[in-house]
């Protein structure tokens, strides 16, 4: 079987680093003629800006480690004082401290110290950028098409059910693959769980507003067709989803002793795929509509719905703070700021862990739509049937581009106001007034 593959040079380096660890995540869609249904479900949360909400919060990095060495879980210290949405960091020569400032809201999750260590130990080891996806099997690729085949020719209700029972025992379970991260950190658990979340919305399993899952605007698209007098075409299509931080993204603005964050947005992309005869899964460049809106609505959405699913909240967070500390390591802060961050590096013990299963069920979905025939009066049935996975890739290179010296730039102002407010040397935190 030839296959052709295409890539665009942005994810060259995915496509070459990641394929052989499994980050090809995959949403396979089959028309078939059987009926079944599940129901929705939708998380609602308060929503707010938390990049304009919340107190400003200077963070002292140096005393966090003090502190941390004699109770990391301190509420304080285990929280870094509630910052979660972290903007940016200031060099404090005189106390031989970094400085960490964010934004604190009682609405939006906080930065956890396993989540700042485990970026820290991961940035400067020159480990791969983290990731994770849920992977099927090559060989339950192998089944899935060899019954996707049997479902498009099944006839009668006992011959379908009996062929669906055997698809949704191919779909999962699904292995769980974790690079750049410890895999029983909090900081795996956020990925996989955003992941995982994705994978319910992309087949319907869950809800929010404003997204249609790929299988509503499967059934769309069949609904129209049914309506011209025409057929929905049978067979698999695959595609796969994973969340990875904005083309021109992540950009700073910096003057002496300050970076600050200024745009690290979350997207996903997606990639139709197509399985060889060995059950691998490879990118066909072909173009999927229907998959590309669905990745373009949850991008677009992505702020709007964090406010209703909080690992979405939590997974922005670990971008924007992989961000800043990669900043951080390739400005040498450390080193001019004359602090020593061994602690983190190699003292510190998680707090959070727990395990990680080695593989997590597959999630498969299917919804009905019937359609009358224009001659005569027979009602001709149609269903979906879907499953999904998903992926994380913190894949993001800096470049000297990347950061900004903008004429007329506050931020010596904000260095300033920083440092003189410091309350005392041993200060954790303090509010920016």
């Amino acid at each position: 079987m030839e296959i052709k593959i295409r890539i665009n040079s942005f994810y060259k380096k995915i496509f070459a680093v990641r394929k052989p660890l499994g980050l090809f995540s995959t949403t396979c869609f089959l028309f078939i003629s059987f009926f079944a249904r599940t129901a929705p479900a939708t998380e609602i949360f308060r929503s707010f800006d938390p990049a304009r909400s919340g107190a400003r919060i200077c963070l002292s990095l140096r005393v966090l480690m003090n502190q941390a060495r004699l109770d990391p879980r301190k509420t304080q210290v285990k929280e870094l004082a509630g910052i979660g949405w972290i903007e940016g960091y200031v060099i404090d020569a005189e106390n031989r401290d970094i400085i960490l400032i964010g934004r604190r809201h009682p609405n939006w999750p906080y930065i956890h110290l396993d989540d700042l260590a485990a970026t820290v130990r991961n940035v400067w080891s020159n480990n791969p950028d983290p990731y994770c996806s849920l992977d099927p099997k090559p060989e339950d690729i192998r089944k899935l098409n060899q019954v996707s085949r049997e479902l498009s020719q099944a006839k009668g209700s006992d011959r379908k059910q009996d062929v669906l029972r055997r698809f949704k025992k191919v779909a999962g379970p699904q292995m769980v693959v974790i690079g750049g991260a410890p895999r029983n950190s909090r900081f795996a658990h956020i990925m996989i769980d955003a992941d995982y979340h994705m994978k319910k919305l992309s087949n319907a399993f869950v809800s929010l507003p404003g997204i249609t899952s790929c299988l509503d605007l499967q059934l769309q698209i069949a609904d129209q067709l049914i309506k011209k007098g025409g057929n929905p075409d049978l067979g698999l299509s695959m595609s796969r989803f994973w969340f990875h931080v904005s083309e021109d993204d992540p950009v700073f603005q910096e003057e002496e002793g300050i970076v600050w964050l200024d745009s690290c947005s979350v997207t996903v992309l997606t990639e139709k795929q197509r399985a060889g005869s060995d059950g691998e899964l490879y990118d066909s460049g072909e173009d999927d509509p229907i998959s590309r809106q669905f990745a373009g609505n949850l991008t677009h959405r992505f702020r709007e719905v964090s406010h209703r699913v909080p690992v979405y909240a939590q997974l922005e967070n670990l971008f924007r703070l992989n961000a800043l500390l990669r900043a951080l390591h390739l400005k040498n802060a450390a080193r001019d700021a004359q602090l020593d961050i061994r602690y983190l590096l190699q003292q510190y013990d998680y707090q959070a862990e727990y395990p990680m299963p080695d593989s997590l069920e597959g999630l498969a979905n299917v919804k009905e739509l019937k359609g009358r025939e224009r001659k005569g009066n027979r009602i001709q049935e149609y269903t979906l049937y879907s499953l999904a996975c998903g992926g994380v890739s913190m894949e993001m290179p800096l470049q000297k581009d990347r950061f900004i010296k903008p004429p007329d730039s506050a931020l010596g102002s904000i260095r300033n106001q920083i440092l003189s407010s410091r309350p005392s040397r041993d200060a954790l935190s303090w509010i920016l007034p």
